[in-house]
């Protein structure tokens, strides 16, 4: 039976009405700008130990910390340039950077600065000399450091000696190694320039500077020797090992970081050995002290590596002792581990180095 009849017209729903649009202006407007607010109290506390790089970008970051960063000297008082800045850096730039310390520079370090030139680091020098003897206030600074590739490290801080009142300058470091554009007369000019001043050298590290003769390591200990003090301690050995760990910028407890190879004679880092089986052999500990060209050295522990023991190569190609080479973990595939430095890049249950993961 058909349901048509029982339906009426007047019973059906009318039919939706369509939907109307409503056209609205696009607003092409930014949103708006947040209220500038002053950066916390306790960012301000952080300057004195940012890097350089990072001392410049808050020096950009708004006008409060423009002020804070270029009017402070106290901030500039440590400038070390590291790689990638250090292939930018320019005498110009060198000269601009150290002057914000109006006079005060405490630690410079300059690590692989090759467009350093002997006039810029003599420049330097000649600014920031330190305050005379017996002129420096609690408010200065009382050590000087010029650091190439490197680093003028400062000396002890001011707390630890009790100063008080006036006191007189104590020792201060000289490090310019890896600034290739350096001579070694012009190290040794600087280095005549600040000891003339009533300044004490402590310390000078200066490898990787090219022509480095021997009159040019006495002119340089003989500025150095006078100023150490009793307590100064040698009984640390100048071990690969130990050289390798110290920063780009520091320069460890040695006066001074080349010396004259007892076999080649010329200068260099000379290292001495760490086995100990050179060293309880008489003899035998003068005869494995030599620089890194002469006596090939474990990577790890910094030993002597004989002609008659082939070195055994790494998956990073430096050269280890066999005792090095058992220890470590091994490539699965070619049987090679990386070295202590390169450590990371594999895990504690094995890996694939990168030469066979890569072919």
């Amino acid at each position: 039976m058909s349901i048509q009849p029982f339906l009426s017209t007047a019973e059906m729903p009318p039919p939706p009405a369509p939907p109307t649009l409503t056209r609205r202006p696009i607003d092409d407007s930014p949103p708006p700008r947040p209220e500038p607010s002053e950066p916390h109290g306790a960012l301000h506390l952080v300057l004195a130990y940012l890097p350089l790089p990072d001392l410049i970008a808050f020096h950009r970051v708004c006008t409060q910390f423009r002020d804070a960063v270029a009017g402070d000297p106290l901030l500039w008082r440590d400038v070390s340039v590291e790689p990638p800045l250090s292939g930018r850096l320019t005498d110009e730039a060198l000269l601009e950077i150290t002057s914000r310390a109006d006079g005060r520079l405490r630690s410079l370090a300059l690590v692989g600065c090759p467009r350093v030139s002997d006039a810029g680091i003599l420049r330097v020098a000649r600014l920031n000399r330190g305050i005379s003897k017996g002129q420096c206030d609690d408010e200065q600074l009382l050590w000087m450091a010029l650091v190439g590739q490197i680093g003028w490290v400062a000396g002890p801080e001011m707390q630890g000696m009790g100063v008080t009142g006036r006191k007189d300058i104590d020792f201060y470091d000289l490090c310019v190694p890896g600034c290739t554009y350096l001579t070694a007369n012009g190290i040794v000019r600087v280095v005549k320039e600040l000891t003339e001043r009533n300044n004490n050298l402590k310390h000078l590290k200066v490898h990787g500077i090219s022509n480095m003769t021997k009159g040019h390591l006495e002119v340089l200990k003989s500025r150095i020797t006078p100023n150490l003090p009793q307590e100064h301690d040698q009984s640390t050995p100048f071990t690969y090992a130990y050289w390798r760990s110290l920063p780009s910028n520091s320069d460890g407890i040695h006066p001074i970081d080349i010396d004259i190879c007892p076999k080649c004679r010329n200068t260099g880092l000379v290292f001495e050995c760490t086995r100990e089986s050179c060293q309880s052999m008489r003899g035998r500990w003068t005869e494995c002290k030599a620089c890194y060209f002469c006596i090939a050295r474990c990577e790890d522990c910094g030993g002597c590596i004989d002609f008659d023991e082939p070195g055994e190569e790494t998956a990073c190609s430096h050269l280890l002792c066999l005792d090095c080479w058992l220890r470590l973990p091994k490539c699965n595939l070619c049987n090679r581990p990386y070295c202590e430095r390169h450590e990371h890049f594999h895990g504690s249950d094995g890996f694939i180095c990168e030469q066979c993961l890569f072919g």
